[in-house]
């Protein structure tokens, strides 16, 4: 799966009725049925508040590719949280964890304080659990392949935090996910040693989430140059160059 991919199911982690689905059908479900599902009315996300129509084009993607189209969930988070994750996995048994970033919950709010003072916060260890979790399940359907985590903002974090504390995964995609504590940096020295290259860090160039505390020294990272929309400084503006729909047909240029 590519990067522009895995984008395309960051953005579709912010659904929480994912896990309304995933309690209707626990042998799991496909990634049409959400598409379908929001097209229908029956799934919203607080994106629409900034970029409803851009939204809507994301979902156009995902339908226009039959590969994710055909993924397979096989399981969702079940905090009640302001951060989302769910598992997919292809016909191959390549395994994909998405974590979504929070949004208008406080108690994520204050987990993000705690994981900037503290070696762990107790949403990156549920992120780290659920991963443990999914990994069970998807070994219980075969040979596991590939194991990917990737998300956005808070999600991009944890997605790290989970490759930097599992040996299990192979990729990471960080897509304007904050850094970690200085304790962090210091208890996981050695984790981050092995684990930390297996990151990629995507951020749009203006965005001012990525670049809190300490980002991991020897993960890839990549920044896109995007135009401002719209065109005067708001609020929406702001809110703008973190919208994970952001970098969507750019071309990541490594910086220094």
């Amino acid at each position: 799966m590519n990067n522009n991919e895995l984008i395309l199911l960051d953005n579709i982690a912010y659904f929480a009725e994912l896990s309304d689905q995933f309690a209707k059908d626990p042998k799991g479900f496909k990634v049409s049925t959400i598409v379908q599902g929001y097209k229908n009315g029956v799934y919203s996300t607080p994106i629409d508040i900034v970029a409803s129509d851009d939204f809507d084009k994301i979902i156009s993607y995902v339908e226009a590719n039959p590969s994710l189209m055909e993924l397979e969930v096989i399981n969702v988070s079940k905090t009640n949280s302001g951060t989302h994750g769910f598992c997919v996995k292809d016909s191959d048994n390549n395994v994909t964890v998405i974590y979504s970033g929070d949004y208008s919950y406080s108690e994520s709010w204050v987990d993000n304080f705690v994981g900037a003072i503290q070696e762990d916060s107790t949403e990156q260890e549920n992120a780290l659990a659920f991963f443990e979790e999914s990994m069970k399940i998807a070994e219980s359907m075969g040979e596991v392949g590939n194991v990917t985590v990737s998300g956005h903002s808070k999600g991009g974090n944890l997605a790290q935090y989970v490759t930097i504390r599992s040996d299990d995964v192979d990729y990471c995609l960080s897509y304007d996910g904050q850094g970690f504590s200085d304790v962090f940096m210091e208890e996981y020295e050695t984790e981050i040693a092995a684990n930390g290259s297996k990151i990629t860090s995507i951020s749009a160039n203006y965005d001012f989430v990525h670049c809190v505390l300490n980002p991991i020294p020897n993960a890839q990272h990549y920044y896109v140059d995007v135009e401002m929309i719209p065109d005067e400084l708001s609020a929406r503006s702001l809110a703008w160059f973190h919208m994970p729909i952001l970098i969507l047909g750019h071309t990541a240029q490594l910086t220094n």
